[in-house]
């Protein structure tokens, strides 16, 4: 898997990401918000963000440190394939 896949399973499923539904002709989808717009600690989080339940850059390292601590071999991904 290269960097960049991890990184975007990483920021969708446990970082802070929006709900894109009212697009017509288009399926709803989540879109994961750019780790550069991350705020550093929780102490920094506005009423907004956290009305949003979005998560600090230290939070999202948190949960990034206990998903790797758990058991990840039932875990299959397919590989991607270089050209």
């Amino acid at each position: 898997m290269s960097e960049d896949t991890i990184k975007q399973l990483v920021t969708r499923h446990l970082g802070n990401v929006k709900l894109i539904d009212n697009l017509k002709g288009i399926p709803a989808d989540f879109s994961a918000m750019s780790t550069t717009k991350y705020k550093k600690t929780d102490d920094e989080l506005t009423r907004f963000d956290r009305a949003n339940n979005y998560v600090s850059m230290s939070t999202l390292l948190s949960r990034m440190e206990a998903w790797a601590a758990t058991d990840l071999d039932g875990l299959i991904l397919p590989r991607e394939i270089k050209e």
